[in-house]
């Protein structure tokens, strides 16, 4: 008896293999990186940058488009662009020596959310177009006034005493802002105040630090304290504050004077106690 040869037929999932069909789609994705500000108080102004990459021998238009309720008040320039028909617009003025633009973003009077889109595609050579899109949050702007009281133990009177105005934030101590207290006369007190730009802050509670002389530029009493700290609560303007609330507080809940200093400069005419 003659015997059969038994066929088996074994399907293998095809590969394609790098370079192995010259009909494949080789053209280099096109994409877009943005970076600039996430948040901006009304009216302020903030630096975009926009990357392209794509093909190499490609250069690049791109127009920048603002989406928002109030996107009508702002309004955007480039040195690499110019103005559309509407401030919210702007388009390429010639193809991009290199894949890179800068512009700078005016925020609206108005508060509220800004969308920016951007769009990159070849002015000169050929390839697919490239999108990215970016969120800003436009804040009105708050403006906080902080006092803190220095007080000289000593008898003499002290001058141009300069208080410093730290938050701690994310972790870090971060200067806010300075002032000079004219002058403090002996076992008298003074008050320290600086108004506070925290438009760019969350709404919450803060730790802030005043310190006396930060630069150490006059000597102290032995064992006089220079520094202090108090808390603030930061709320959106406007907003209903919580109860109880001191009367006149706008948009800080719980500040008062910050902390007495005593003793905070010495003479050396003066014994040292």
């Amino acid at each position: 008896m003659m015997r059969t040869a038994a066929v088996f037929l074994v399907l293998l999932p095809l590969i394609w293999l790098p370079g192995g069909d010259s009909s494949a789609d080789t053209a280099a994705a096109t994409t877009v990186n943005l970076s600039g500000p996430e948040r901006l108080a009304v009216s302020a102004s903030g630096e975009y940058n926009v990357k392209i990459y794509g093909a190499a021998d490609v250069k690049w238009g791109f127009f920048v488009n603002l989406s928002g309720a109030h996107r009508d008040g702002a309004s955007m320039t480039s040195p690499d662009g110019k103005a559309g028909n509407q401030s919210y617009i702007l388009v390429e003025q010639a193809a991009l020596a290199y894949p890179e633009f800068n512009f700078t973003l005016t925020a609206p009077a108005d508060a509220g959310s800004l969308g920016i889109t951007v769009t990159a595609y070849a002015a000169e050579g050929s390839a697919g177009r490239g999108i990215a899109r970016w969120s800003v949050d436009v804040r009105a702007k708050r403006e906080v006034t902080l006092n803190a009281t220095v007080r000289n133990s000593g008898a003499t009177p002290a001058s141009n005493l300069k208080v410093a105005f730290y938050i701690h934030h994310n972790g870090v101590w971060t200067e806010i802002g300075n002032t000079t207290v004219e002058t403090v006369e002996g076992h008298k007190s003074a008050n320290a105040s600086l108004v506070w730009d925290s438009t760019l802050f969350d709404n919450g509670e803060y730790t802030i630090r005043f310190v006396v002389d930060p630069a150490h530029e006059v000597p102290q009493y032995s064992g006089a304290e220079n520094t202090a700290e108090f808390k603030v609560v930061l709320r959106t303007p406007g907003s209903a504050p919580p109860k109880p609330m001191a009367p006149g507080v706008y948009v800080l809940v719980g500040i008062a004077i910050a902390a007495v200093i005593g003793g905070v400069y010495w003479y050396r005419k003066k014994k040292i106690v």
